[in-house]
């Protein structure tokens, strides 16, 4: 079985077999309440006082995780490519919710 890093990856170089790329640090065409839903995340991540209240925010993060894996397979299967690039963008946010968790958890 794949990781969900590695099937990301594999669905970014689909994209670019489509000619499809997913432009590095930006948030254009990300839609501003989704970019809510993130800064939401984060605050509550910066406020988390206890491993109950990571753990709630690490579950929410494998939800969202695990359906956006699941739409993103839909939108290959389909072949939505843009739909697929939208999909994985916002993948994207949440893995780096999920590193900053790992980090919050093995300081260095």
């Amino acid at each position: 079985m794949w990781s969900s890093g590695a099937r990301a990856l594999l669905c970014v170089w689909k994209l670019k077999l489509q000619g499809i790329e997913i432009p590095e640090g930006t948030d254009h065409g990300t839609d501003s309440q989704f970019l809510v839903e993130i800064m939401e995340i984060n605050e509550k991540l910066a406020h988390a006082q206890s491993e109950a209240a990571i753990e709630e925010i690490k579950s929410t993060v494998r939800a969202k995780k695990k359906e956006f894996t699941d739409n993103v397979n839909r939108a290959f299967e389909q072949g939505d490519f843009e739909k697929a690039k939208e999909i994985l963008t916002k993948m994207k946010y949440f893995s780096n919710i999920e590193e900053k968790i790992q980090l919050s958890k093995n300081p260095l």
